[in-house]
């Protein structure tokens, strides 16, 4: 989790320099790298990752400019505009050396003494994000670490097109003995909605799997969508 910045190219150097001195020497400025991105942006105002936690693990997204690829700097700005939490759509993340997909949410802090009812004044009143990286595979592997290979399989999209380009996250997905129950839901995280695809069999329906499994996604669930409000 850290904190990221807004910094226009007049104040980019001070910025840098600043926080050489204060947070870490090495600090540098980087752009997002084209192959874990969508479509590069250049514009006169950056949106820095400055602060982040924690600090050795993630040095390589320390200095990153997310304004600097469409996907994160839409889902930025559109966190500005409505004063919610937004996530991006799938990326591959900077700091994971798998790079694994995931995504980005960011939460907006507006400066306490200005108002914030309107769109304009959100915008007037912005000073940084609280932003959290979330590896998916990580997220969701502690609760489908424990079926055996016959027992269920999943799938999470992040569009409404069950296809390989919005896949986020699989388990188990190209098990051919799929022949229980199959359902699809949408799960509605920040200001996007994803799309669970989950096949189970009879093994499944009669291990002791099925009730602490949905109270562990319930629960998992449960808590990101506290770390979006």
């Amino acid at each position: 989790m850290g904190a990221v910045y807004k910094v226009y190219s007049k104040d980019l150097n001070s910025h840098l320099n600043e926080a050489k001195k204060t947070i870490d020497p090495n600090f540098s400025f980087k752009r997002v790298p084209l192959h874990l991105g969508d479509k590069s942006v250049f514009a006169d105002d950056h949106f820095i990752i400055t602060y982040i936690e924690p600090f050795e693990r993630n040095a390589a997204a320390r200095g990153l400019d997310l304004g600097s690829e469409s996907n994160r700097r839409n889902a930025a700005e559109r966190a500005i505009i409505s004063g919610n939490a937004t996530l991006t759509d799938r990326i591959r993340l900077i700091q994971d050396k798998n790079q694994r997909f995931g995504f980005l949410v960011y939460l907006p802090v507006y400066k306490s003494n200005l108002p914030i009812t309107t769109t304009n004044e959100r915008i007037k009143a912005f000073s940084h994000w609280i932003y959290a990286p979330f590896v998916t595979e990580l997220f969701l592997d502690s609760i489908f670490s424990k079926f055996k290979n016959d027992q269920v399989s999943f799938k999470l999209y992040d569009k409404a097109e069950p296809s390989e380009e919005n896949l986020v996250y699989s388990f188990h997905a190209n098990n051919k003995n799929m022949s229980g129950l199959q359902t699809l839901n949408a799960i509605i995280l920040g200001d996007k909605v994803f799309y669970a695809e989950w096949s189970q069999t009879s093994k499944y329906m009669a291990s002791n799997n099925f009730l602490s499994t949905w109270i562990g996604l319930i629960g998992t669930v449960i808590v990101l969508i506290v770390v979006l409000l």
